[in-house]
């Protein structure tokens, strides 16, 4: 007797389990493979650990250097002793600054003073009434007075080297009623003093007469 013919899906249906156990090895051994990845990065992890605080030590180390020769480029710390000594100095010139302006405070309002004191005497020397200055009248120099002489001249003649003068008792009177006079030679009062060119000076009671000569040039 023939057995009856599997049907389609039989073959397939085998392959089920097998499917299964393939897919459950793959999953094992990729949870194989994370395990030892985790391992061996903890592994590195441990190991590195060490050489990561060694480095932050390091560099905490170079700061603390560099912050102690920063510190030591500082000045020293000022004492409080020289601290009261210097805020006394300060004092004592603020005190002698002090003086030395109302000093001279008192120097500038002694010369206003004295600059006022002296503007007003100045002021009342001026207003002081001056005395009148008598003016002293100079006698006015006597002048001669035009006067006349009770002769007339006629010119002047030269004889013997020496000048003489020509009058006459008029102007129209004839020639030889005519006179000459030398210098120092005196007619009806009058005295001939000198002749000197045009002019012919004659002296009267004590006064001198200069009188221009008819017939000569100016």
């Amino acid at each position: 007797m023939t057995p009856p013919p599997l049907p389609a899906w039989a073959p397939r249906r085998r392959l089920l389990p097998l499917a299964a156990a393939l897919w459950l090895a793959v999953i094992s051994f990729g949870v194989c493979m994370d395990h030892l990845a985790l391992s061996h990065l903890a592994r590195s992890t441990e190991r590195s650990a060490p050489r990561t605080e060694v480095a932050a030590l390091q560099r905490s180390q170079s700061d603390i250097v560099q912050q102690l020769a920063a510190l030591k480029r500082q000045p020293e710390a000022v004492s409080r002793a020289d601290l009261a000594i210097a805020s006394q100095a300060t004092d004592q010139r603020i005190a002698a600054l002090e003086h030395a302006i109302d000093a001279r405070a008192s120097a500038d309002e002694m010369t206003a003073l004295q600059t006022r004191v002296s503007q007003v005497e100045t002021t009342l020397i001026g207003a002081r009434p001056k005395p009148s200055r008598s003016v002293a009248h100079r006698p006015a120099a006597h002048e001669p007075k035009a006067v006349t002489p009770p002769f007339a001249l006629r010119g002047m003649e030269l004889r013997g080297g020496e000048m003489f003068l020509s009058i006459a008792p008029a102007t129209d009177a004839p020639l030889d009623q005519a006179t000459l006079l030398r210098p120092g030679e005196t007619t009806e009062g009058w005295q001939l003093e000198s002749v000197d060119g045009h002019t012919a000076t004659f002296r009267a009671n004590g006064v001198s007469y200069p009188l221009s000569v008819p017939g000569t040039a100016p």
